[in-house]
Formats: C-alpha cells, sequence, structure tokens
C-alpha cells in the first residue's frame, strides 16, 4: 500500500482521535491494561500539533498511520537524570489504523519520520520501548496471565526495531536512553547487548551511582540501571519495594 505523508492540519483531529483510541482499545484487548491504554480527546489531539511536529500518512483520504515528533519534554522525564543536551528530541508517539495493521505502515512511518528528522537531527531520544510489563507484576498481578511467551518474542522483536530507527535518528555524539517495566532479559540487557554487537557506532554511557541519587544497588556491573522489587525495603509491605525498571544510556560516536 502506498502512503502519503504530511503534516497534521487541525481539520484532521477527529480522525487522529478515532485512530489512535482504537489502537489503544487494540492494545489493550491484546496485552492487558497499560500505558498505551489512555485514551485522547479531540482537544488533547489538537493541543498535540501545538507542541509536536505530527505526520500522517495517508491513502484515499484516509489517514492511516499518525506519528508524533516533539522538543518538548514529556512532563514523565526528569532530566536531571541524563546529559544535558541542547536541543533533545522524543518520539513521543505511534499509531497504526487498527483494520490496516501488519501491512508494513508502520515502517512507512517510521521511514518518514526518519526522513523528517534528517534536518532536525536528536542530540537525546528517550525511547521508552512496549514491553511485557513484567516488573509491575505487584501492582498489576494479572500481568502473569495476560502475557504469553509468543507475546515476549513479538516485543522483543519490536523493540529491535524501534533501537535501530532510534539509532538512525540520532545525530553524532547523541544519547539514546532506552527503558522498559521489565525483569526479562531478553527485553533490557540482552537487547543492549544485541544492539552492541550489531552497531559499532553506539556505545554504552554508563549510569554512575550519582546519577540515581548514590544508590549503587541500582547500577549494574555494565553501567545500566535496573531496580527490582526487593530493593528499598519497609517493615510496611505496603511501602516497600519498586517495579522492575531497567534502563540503559548509550551514545553515537561521532564521525
Amino acid at each position: 500500500m502506498a502512503l502519503r505523508f504530511r503534516d497534521a492540519a487541525l481539520r484532521d483531529v477527529p480522525s487522529i482521535a478515532a485512530l489512535q483510541n482504537a489502537a489503544a482499545g487494540a492494545l489493550t484487548a491484546r496485552y492487558g491494561p497499560g500505558h498505551w491504554s489512555s485514551l485522547v480527546t479531540e482537544r488533547s489531539a489538537a493541543l498535540s500539533q501545538r507542541h509536536a511536529r505530527v505526520r500522517v500518512g495517508v491513502a484515499d483520504r484516509r489517514i492511516l498511520t499518525v506519528l508524533r515528533l516533539a522538543t518538548r519534554k514529556p512532563w514523565a522525564i526528569d532530566v536531571s537524570y541524563f546529559t544535558p543536551v541542547r536541543r533533545p528530541l522524543y518520539l513521543t508517539g505511534m499509531a497504526i489504523s487498527v483494520t490496516d495493521q501488519g501491512q508494513g505502515l508502520g515502517r512507512l512511518a517510521l521511514d518518514d519520520a526518519i526522513t523528517t528528522a534528517q534536518a532536525w537531527p536528536a542530540d537525546a531520544i528517550r525511547l521508552d520501548a512496549p514491553c511485557s510489563s513484567t516488573g509491575t507484576i505487584r501492582r498489576h498481578p494479572d500481568v502473569p496471565w495476560l502475557k504469553s511467551e509468543a507475546d515476549l518474542s513479538a516485543l522483543t522483536a519490536l523493540q529491535h526495531k524501534l533501537l535501530d530507527r532510534a539509532v538512525g535518528m540520532l545525530k553524532p555524539g547523541g544519547v539514546l536512553v532506552y527503558c522498559v517495566c521489565s525483569l526479562e532479559p531478553e527485553e533490557c540487557e540482552d537487547q543492549i547487548a544485541a544492539l552492541l554487537t550489531r552497531d559499532p557506532r553506539i556505545t554504552r554511557k554508563p549510569v554512575t551511582p550519582q546519577d540515581v541519587f548514590e544508590r549503587r544497588e541500582f547500577v549494574t556491573d555494565d553501567g545500566d540501571l535496573r531496580t527490582l522489587p526487593m530493593h528499598l525495603p519497609d517493615s510496611d509491605p505496603r511501602w516497600g519495594g519498586l517495579d522492575g525498571f531497567y534502563a540503559a544510556r548509550l551514545t553515537c560516536k561521532s564521525a
């Protein structure tokens, strides 16, 4: 299927909101509730065009893909944890028409994003990748019943593609932070080890205890961030422990 990509306009807002909400519903039905389950209003879809470069893929006057590139920091990111950069670029959202998935439209949308970003390369990218969410089981005990080994294979394949795409959008000397709320090594350490093997331009920029409030137990021997449910125990189990979380800070070598 051939798509024509362009910047979104306000007239596209109803179609964009409907597409994103349908995609959120489909992901929730397949993987269970997660951060992907949030619905958008037409007002929020319109506001996003003020704070991001929204690109849409169109075929036969139908919007089939939506992707947001932004320089404005999403509220959930505390930049004090990461190396300061002049012009961070954030891939803040992407959705594909539910009825047209499985045809490679997501790849086309990412290719368009790369083309769009060529004159706008990122000093920093934070990739909060879709994952199995096994690090959140203490708060979401239904996760083991909702996720299967087949889901893990599909998610690791998607993470692989997203990492490669993120690297392609990163300028030389830029910083990439990859993070997941997973305990599975396939989605964490193994994923980063594979990236470092296949792309010699990418190296680790190790996280230090000073980056995480001197909590040395949060930093792995390789210099990645890893929190576990047993961390920060408390005599009252309602207040003790952390979600399982993983993050790796990487950099792209200068030419």
